[in-house]
Parts: C-alpha cells; sequence; structure tokens
C-alpha cells in the first residue's frame, strides 16, 4: 500500500511539475485564433509566434451573403521575445508593448479568456475584442 500512495505521490508532483514546465515553455510554434463574428461577417485572425522572435498574422474572411471567403496572406505583425526568467514581451507592429510573467498555460486547446492572464501579451485592440467575446482558441 506504501508502494502505491508513494507512486501517486510521485506522479502528482511530476504532473505538477510538468505543469509548471509548460507555463514557462517558449511559445514557437504557437498559433492563437481569435474569430470575430457579426451580422455581415466571420472573420478568423490567426497569430503564429515564429522561431526567432517574429509574430505574424494570417486572416480569413467569409461574408454571410454568398461570396466566397477571402485570405490575407501571412504578413509581421509584431515581435516575442523571452527573458532569462521567462517573461515574456510582445511588441506589436502598431506600436503597443505588452509584458507577461511568463507565457500563460493554455494547456491543450486552451481559450485566452479561460486561462488566468491568457490575454497579457494582447494588444488594446485584440483584448477589446476578447472582452466582447470573440472566441478564441490556442494550439
Amino acid at each position: 500500500m506504501k508502494t502505491v500512495l508513494i507512486g501517486l505521490a510521485a506522479l502528482g508532483l511530476t504532473s505538477a511539475l510538468a505543469g509548471t514546465a509548460l507555463a514557462q515553455t517558449p511559445p514557437e510554434g504557437v498559433e492563437v485564433t481569435i474569430d470575430f463574428r457579426s451580422a455581415s461577417v466571420d472573420e478568423y485572425w490567426f497569430y503564429k509566434f515564429q522561431p526567432g522572435g517574429e509574430l505574424t498574422i494570417r486572416v480569413l474572411t467569409q461574408p454571410h451573403d454568398g461570396r466566397p471567403f477571402s485570405e490575407l496572406p501571412e504578413g509581421p505583425a509584431g515581435q516575442w521575445s523571452l527573458d532569462a526568467d521567462g517573461a515574456l514581451t510582445v511588441t506589436w507592429d502598431a506600436g503597443d508593448t505588452r509584458h507577461c510573467d511568463a507565457w500563460p498555460d493554455y494547456g491543450y486547446n486552451g481559450t485566452l479568456d479561460g486561462t488566468p492572464d491568457g490575454t497579457c501579451w494582447l494588444n488594446e485592440d485584440l483584448l477589446e475584442a476578447v472582452q466582447e467575446g470573440a472566441l478564441t482558441s490556442v494550439n
């Protein structure tokens, strides 16, 4: 019985450490989707944390009037960096700079608004959209 309890305790500690480590992992390769929906159009904004510190955006637009969707090719949106302590800084091309103590722990298929400090890196416009109910996912 002691062996089982020690094994479960070790498993719990390992899981706790894995969660901590996940929160400290760099965002490199992560793609964040923000889905803006209105009565006339749906827009899907894909932000990707590229290797080397570039933040890019790709936009898909789906009008509700029967026209086909349109796509803006991937382009620059800003820069990101991590300091030695794991703090994240995002400098948006629009001029905003945002800081996070660490890369948020979104877990698997997390959301920006459903994660503590999950919106810390968003610029003012994106933060407002998320607060107004834009759908989000982090992959």
